[in-house]
């Protein structure tokens, strides 16, 4: 290296990014990584400039194996460029977000002395990669003679730990909560969430409170479910990115970084879309403004037919899509997930002429849940969802009487037969539910195990339709409901966790085991099979009928398109 001062970055011309609304986090502001002139490089240049450090002296293995220098991708550029001291990154599989923000947090300890770093990894062979193979390698793998004049010397006390001679560390593991650091990066937080929620809640009340108001946090994730508190995290702070609202040091900053931003996710070789793809790139356009070229739908096309129902999770186009991928250990995530390709969760009508049956799960301290089924011919429609605590069962029946339907039969759990002791005339929850006018009530049986009774349910779902407005806390339910995961086993159990998702998937099997004996002869008179029959229509008269169909009155339902 020429130990010249002059030195300057060349920069390729910046335009100001075109206003589009496109549904793609950041897609619209990435800009072309600045190119350095490596040629005219100084070492003063080095120690004076972050960014070039970054791009400079630092290796990474890359996806072949091999040792290589690292230069930052036009995504990796946007985040060190916006980065806020709080940051929030759903990310798509692949796109360097891990690797940038250990080699950020290594520098930071480097060059700046007495500085306290931390990673969180959702699980100890995660935090042993991230030490070894990312921090570790990128600091042994430094140009020696610069190492040597600049760097501080570094001494492992312990395993996921450097110290370095200019009294600044950093720390790799799966909790530090009695650690006070200035900077935290946790990884995959919303695996944690979903995986060990006692473990998330203790980052949140924890390693997050290590960090004082100020200083920098950065939790990057994929998504996993629509609940928790990486979701809720994110849900927060992408309201705050759209509305424009001016950050506080305690506000977090959004970043999503879909697949279709990479330059490398292209195949030239032509692959046949199925029904499904063309319906989703249609969608994509009309709905979130994503134009694909042909390579990128051909890369689509081929990527999802390996990772199937994972794709919208490893592979997301939109934010919304980032939560709605399959869920290790989550029974139902899977059927929704091809239910939702399929057209069936989507805008339902209500069939007047035809009573709507309920189904329940109990609960004062805990959650009551109440789906809202109507069975038109062969189909399942769920028109409606409703849920509360703390309240009693008469304001529960003056839910169902506010709503416009004519009801059939309500199924609720073998616990409606309990005796409800804060009565004076100690009346059972059934009898106190009939006194106010819901019925008949269906005792549904309890099944041998959850195990069974999910299976039970799974198996009917085929034929459900969900409203999209009026069901989504019900159908967030039942996509984030998952088994219980026991860390010693590396496996899930066959329970399901209680989390705010379980009552209204518990509600949900109460139709699934509780209604599968009168489905067969529950068909009557009305207009069987309309939302199959629409789902079929892909012509434009097809489209036309769609069109022509009315509002329903007083329903809160419209059956158009």
């Amino acid at each position: 290296m020429r130990n010249r001062k002059a030195f300057r970055i060349s920069r390729e011309p910046l335009e100001e990014p075109v206003a589009r609304l496109r549904d793609g986090g950041r897609a619209d502001s990435l800009v072309t990584v600045p190119s350095i002139n490596y040629g005219a490089l100084t070492e003063d240049d080095i120690l004076a400039n972050q960014f070039i450090r970054l791009n400079t002296i630092y290796k990474i293995v890359d996806k072949s194996g091999m040792l290589i220098d690292f230069r930052m991708n036009a995504e990796q550029y946007d985040f060190y460029k916006n980065m806020h001291n709080l940051n929030l990154i759903l990310k798509s599989r692949q796109r360097g977000m891990t690797t940038l923000i250990q080699l950020y947090l290594l520098d930071t300890a480097l060059f700046r002395p007495n500085t306290s770093c931390g990673v969180i990894a959702h699980t100890k062979d995660d935090a042993n990669k991230f030490f070894d193979k990312k921090i570790k390698l990128a600091y042994e793998n430094m140009p020696y003679d610069f190492a040597k004049r600049h760097i501080p010397d570094a001494s492992q006390d312990r395993e996921g730990q450097l110290k370095f001679s200019n009294g600044s560390y950093l720390t790799v593991g799966t909790s530090m909560r009695s650690d006070t650091l200035q900077y935290l990066h946790v990884s995959e937080f919303g695996k944690l969430c979903a995986r060990f929620p006692d473990k998330a809640a203790e980052v949140v009340s924890g390693a997050l409170n290590t960090v004082a108001s100020g200083n920098w946090i950065t939790i990057e994730s994929t998504g996993e479910g629509s609940y928790g508190s990486f979701y809720d995290m994110c849900q927060i702070a992408r309201r705050n990115d759209t509305e424009g609202v001016r950050l506080s040091p305690m506000d977090y900053r959004f970043f999503f970084y879909p697949w279709w931003t990479a330059e490398e996710y292209v195949l030239e070789t032509h692959q046949e879309p199925s029904d499904e793809d063309a319906r989703y790139f249609e969608e994509l356009e009309k709905f979130s403004n994503i134009r694909l070229s042909r390579a990128q739908k051909n890369w689509y096309v081929a990527k999802r037919r390996e990772q199937t129902d994972r794709m919208n999770r490893e592979y997301p186009s939109t934010p919304d899509e980032a939560f709605r991928g399959v869920i290790d250990g989550a029974p139902f995530s899977r059927i929704m997930s091809q239910l939702r390709r399929q057209g069936h969760i989507r805008r339902v009508p209500w069939a007047k002429a035809i009573p709507v049956n309920t189904f329940w799960d109990l609960g004062r301290n805990d959650m009551t849940a109440i789906w809202f089924h109507q069975r038109v011919g062969f189909e399942d429609r769920f028109i409606d969802y409703y849920q509360d605590n703390f309240r009693p069962l008469s304001d529960y029946a003056t839910v169902l009487f506010e709503k416009p339907y004519i009801y059939g039969e309500h199924y609720l759990p073998h616990d409606v037969e309990v005796t409800d002791l804060s009565r004076s005339d100690a009346m059972s929850r059934r009898e106190v539910l009939e006194s106010l006018g819901v019925r008949p009530i269906i005792t549904v049986e309890r099944v041998k195990s959850e195990e069974e009774g999910v299976n039970m349910t799974r198996e009917m779902m085929g034929s459900c339709y969900f409203d999209e407005e009026n069901t989504v806390k019900g159908l967030e339910c039942l996509e984030n409901v998952r088994y219980r995961f026991d860390e010693k086993l590396q496996s899930f159990q066959p329970n399901l966790m209680r989390t705010k998702a379980k009552h209204g998937a518990d509600s949900f099997m109460q139709w699934g085991h509780g209604y599968r004996h009168r489905r067969s002869g529950a068909e009557r008179a009305g207009p069987a099979n309309d939302i199959a029959r629409e789902n079929r229509l892909s012509d434009g008269a097809g489209r036309a009928r769609r069109i022509s169909h009315s509002h329903v009155p007083n329903s809160g339902v419209s059956w158009k398109t």
